[in-house]
């Protein structure tokens, strides 16, 4: 009985030391994922486009999110703008920049970063270039359609019934022909 509860002791106490032992050996996760503590991102429409070397980016406004105190942003090695807020939207003119987002102690630079203008615009000067009205596109009634359709299946389904009666024919034709037998009377 006494060696029943050692081991049973034994058993738990060997569990607490395993647990503590992963527990230990285990990382604290500090908070997200995502290791760089600033990030920046444009927006045209509902789709965002994420800053980085070599991109192109869509929009006139480039938001930087970040858990910095202060944030100091450069374009082209000038200073640009600042601010103490989690989240910095800025404006920005078509062209290509060298981006430096300055974060804290860490400090994020971004090269040849091409931005065009947000599709809106496009429109807008599409349409002042040619000053002409867009055509007119002639729709299709739905009922229409149906009944051509349906028309269509119509006749496809004849003319196949049409095509493979004929074969038949000539086929039951040729071995009738080819089977039968005059009787010569003299």
């Amino acid at each position: 009985m006494k060696e029943i509860k050692k081991q049973i002791k034994f058993k738990s106490l060997r569990t607490i030391i395993l647990i503590a032992f992963f527990l230990f050996l285990t990382p604290l996760v500090q908070g997200s994922p995502y290791e760089e503590s600033a990030y920046a991102f444009s927006k045209s429409g509902e789709h965002y486009f994420l800053v980085q070397n070599n991109s192109s980016l869509f929009g006139n406004n480039m938001t930087i999110i970040h858990n910095c105190e202060t944030v100091i942003v450069d374009l082209n090695n000038s200073f640009y703008a600042q601010s103490n807020s989690s989240k910095l939207k800025i404006a920005i003119q078509p062209g290509m920049y060298n981006i430096s987002i300055h974060c804290d102690n860490a400090t994020f630079e971004y090269s040849n970063v091409y931005f065009y203008p947000d599709q809106l615009q496009w429109v807008q000067q599409f349409e002042q270039l040619n000053s002409f009205q867009l055509p007119t596109l002639d729709m299709i009634i739905l009922e229409e359609a149906e009944n051509l359709a349906n028309w269509g299946s119509f006749w496809s389904i004849l003319i196949v019934w049409l095509l493979t009666t004929y074969v038949y024919w000539n086929l039951i034709n040729h071995y009738v022909q080819r089977n039968f037998i005059e009787e010569v009377i003299e």
